[in-house]
């Protein structure tokens, strides 16, 4: 009989507060520590380090700045064996984008950038 291997994933949808990635950065945390022991993955939404509307808040340093400095800390405290995705905007080379952060064993190992960006009704990015 042929054995499967299966990754247990999960979707997680926290609690958001915009332009405050303190707080979301909290409620993950919390989020990850109440999973299943075995859960492999974690993935968050689109910009949950933020919060998705922040309009021109995005442009602007001091909220660029702590983003930063959340996803190190959400890098430093994540449990163990725990690989996450987390959506965050950021700087690269003097342009922002919407990415997706790639983590596991308290370190970045990738980031994507999205790259189909819509263009109407509630997706203004």
């Amino acid at each position: 009989m042929k054995r499967f291997n299966y990754y247990k994933v999960a979707a997680a949808s926290p609690e958001v507060w915009i332009g405050n990635p303190k707080k979301n950065v909290d409620s993950m945390l919390e989020i990850m520590e109440g999973l299943d022991k075995d859960t492999q993955l974690v993935v968050f939404p689109e910009l949950a380090v933020s919060g998705y509307t922040c309009q021109d808040l995005f442009y602007e340093d001091l909220l660029l700045e702590q983003v930063k400095k959340e996803l190190v800390r959400l890098c430093d405290q994540m449990p163990d064996n725990l690989a996450c995705v987390a959506g965050a905007p950021l700087v690269i080379q003097d342009t922002l984008y919407n990415c997706a952060v790639f983590m596991y064993d308290h370190d970045i190992l990738g980031i994507y950038v999205k790259s189909h960006i819509p263009g109407y009704n509630e997706y203004y990015e």
